[in-house]
């Protein structure tokens, strides 16, 4: 009898286990770009133009956070990032950083998060260390 209650026992949290499992595959499926928050607009840099003073930010996958479903289309979105005299530039470690140190292909966090437009003029951008 004891026997038979362990295996049941045992059942019962591997089904509970592969159950548990399964849900977190599915969110991703269903909000494949769900770890992006609204507060925080993560882009990838497309263009550094120096003598216009801006940046281009691919935020395609920050403006899809929201969205469900595999069939995502393929939309991409960017963002143009005029920078001004009081745009505070800086590295993820808060040292202190300038056009120069922007980079093509580079993660950037543009604060605040774009409004009604894809363009403005940003009170900071952080450089980013990841991939």
């Amino acid at each position: 009898m004891r026997q038979r209650i362990s295996i049941l026992v045992i059942f019962l949290f591997t089904v509970l286990f592969i159950s548990a499992c399964d849900k977190s595959v599915g969110d991703n499926e269903e909000y494949p770009y769900g770890h992006y928050e609204d507060d925080k607009m993560i882009g990838t840099v497309l263009e550094v133009n120096k003598s216009e003073n801006n940046i281009v930010v691919n935020i395609s996958e920050w403006e899809k956070r929201d969205r469900k479903g595999p069939g995502i289309n393929d939309d991409g979105f960017s963002y143009r990032a005029n920078l001004t005299i009081e745009t505070v530039i800086k590295h993820e470690d808060e040292t202190e950083a300038s056009i120069n140190d922007i980079k093509k292909g580079q993660k950037v966090l543009v604060n605040p998060p774009r409004g009604d437009d894809f363009g403005g003029q940003p009170d900071e951008i952080i450089l980013l260390e990841m991939s």
